[in-house]
């Protein structure tokens, strides 16, 4: 079979079913419909994972393999923030204040790992014998730091929590400074700097269309709004209607008066 045919029906036909199945889960209420689309989304996901491995020779499966590198060290993150989160004092969800400390280390361990991705042998390198590094890793990195800065520093201002915030504005910060003036295992901090506009375009597209889209969205509605008809005029009260009002507003009064 032809390798593009085979990177197709391999690679990216599962990521749209991918996405389908989610749909068809979200949007239907059929537990039949459900099933089918929680089915077809898991099967896609695994052919995805396991593409390096059935398609090695297609480029496209570089984001896959960084899916294998990335998605351990996301889930360590994420539980390490929920039981950080939760184990404290919150009114909904909390958990035994003791998995604070595990949450923590947790946390300690998924930053440690990102940054032996980035500054020992560790980094994700394409599954072929050429061994080059994951061009999607090279994105990755200065676009976790420059989000990292940017929702740290949200969240300084909308948090109640400012010593934590400050931690992690910080620590990415610095990390961002250290990426940009010292030379990786594999990622030299001049490539870092040339790969960082790329990084920053990403995000400031990202953030526009976000912008953009909410904005389009707002005038559609506003639209459609604008285009309805005036609700129809009603005739006044006639006597009766308005003495059976004042009977119901009477009768109102005396029980709000007498509690």
């Amino acid at each position: 079979m032809d390798d593009l045919i085979r990177a197709a029906l391999l690679f990216w036909l599962p990521i749209g079913f991918f996405v389908l199945g989610i749909f068809l889960y979200l949007s239907r209420d059929s537990n039949i419909a459900k099933k089918l689309g929680a089915s077809t989304s898991i099967i896609s996901l695994a052919l995805f994972l396991i593409s390096p491995l059935t398609v090695p020779e297609s480029p496209s499966t570089e984001l896959s393999q960084l899916s294998w590198y990335i998605l351990p060290v996301a889930l360590l993150l994420f539980f390490g923030l929920y039981m950080t989160s939760f184990s404290g004092n919150v009114v909904v969800g909390k958990i035994n204040s003791n998995y604070k400390y595990v949450g923590i280390s947790l946390i300690f361990v998924s930053i440690l790992a990102m940054i032996l991705l980035q500054f020992y042998s560790l980094a994700p390198r394409f599954p072929d014998s050429s061994g080059q590094i994951n061009k999607y890793w090279l994105i990755f990195w200065p676009t976790f730091l420059i989000s990292g800065i940017g929702l740290s520093a949200f969240g300084f201002v909308l948090s109640e929590n400012k010593k934590a915030m400050s931690i992690c504005i910080v620590f990415f910060t610095g990390m961002f400074i250290v990426s940009s003036a010292i030379d990786g295992s594999e990622i030299s901090a001049r490539m870092f700097r040339e790969i960082l506009w790329l990084a920053g375009a990403d995000l400031l597209g990202l953030l526009v269309g976000s912008v953009l889209s909410i904005a389009v969205f707002a005038l559609v509605i506003f639209a459609y709004e604008r285009n309805l008809p005036s609700p129809p005029k009603m005739d006044e009260p006639t006597e009766e209607e308005w003495s059976i009002i004042s009977k119901h507003l009477a009768s109102n009064l005396e029980v709000n008066e007498d509690e």
